[in-house]
């Protein structure tokens, strides 16, 4: 488990990461609206394995969004995926497809129903929720009404050819989520993207990743190695 909190460099605290502190305090803003009973109830460990063709739509959904690191960073001009709490999300505005993603996904903001099921076919978005990547709650308006609306149960972004999943930074009511003791640095962390990037990219027959936190450099190897093996004490 990877948090979005824990994006902060430790050689530099005042270095703002991606949904840092106290950049996380800013990027989850948006979740003002209060969810109905929002915790009157435990939350459910987050993600399910699905069916392959669950895998195969929701690859193919990301895939022709171009939900990728090379194009977010293109948008928002960033040096890494490690600057995304830089951006100004009030100052930019993507629409279509890629930006209902990276708004549901990247900045883990809830999202109206109409919103989503207007650029979302209805087999993926079965998808999406048999894996547990989005979910369908009842969030409390102003005015003291409810609105359907979408959120990821987790932090989701993309990393090389990988989606990662991590942690959140809050509930999506905005309450502070209960920490684990296992939580990890995200794989967008300024020093884990530094460390991926001196990884040898040639054919090996064993790679070993220690300490591996979210175990991306594992998963990065296993596109060299014949095996790749990941350890950590959490």
């Amino acid at each position: 488990v990877a948090s979005p909190d824990l994006l902060t460099t430790p050689s530099n605290q005042d270095h703002q990461s991606p949904i840092g502190q106290p950049g996380a305090t800013e990027v989850l803003s948006s979740f003002s609206p209060q969810m109905l009973q929002a915790n009157s109830r435990p939350q459910d460990f987050p993600l399910r394995l699905g069916s392959a063709e669950d895998f195969v739509r929701v690859r193919a959904l990301f895939r022709a969004a171009h939900f990728d690191d090379a194009t977010i960073c293109r948008i928002f001009a960033l040096g890494d995926m490690s600057d995304i709490g830089s951006v100004d999300r009030k100052r930019i505005h993507i629409s279509g497809m890629l930006g209902l993603l990276i708004r549901l996904f990247l900045f883990i903001e809830a999202i109206p129903r109409a919103e989503v099921d207007a650029f979302i076919d209805g087999l993926t978005l079965e998808s999406l929720t048999s894996l547990d990547i989005i979910r369908l709650e009842k969030f409390g308006t102003e005015d003291g009404a409810s609105i359907d609306k979408y959120y990821c149960p987790v932090w989701l972004y993309p990393i090389g050819e990988f989606l990662i999943a991590s942690d959140r930074g809050r509930n999506p009511d905005g309450s502070t989520l209960v920490r684990m003791a296992d939580i990890v640095f995200p794989a967008i962390y300024e020093g884990t993207l530094r460390f991926l990037r001196m990884i040898p990219k040639t054919p090996n027959e064993t790679a070993l990743d220690l300490c591996s936190g979210s175990g991306i450099a594992a998963l990065m190897m296993s596109r060299y190695a014949k095996r790749a093996v990941a350890a950590d004490i959490t």
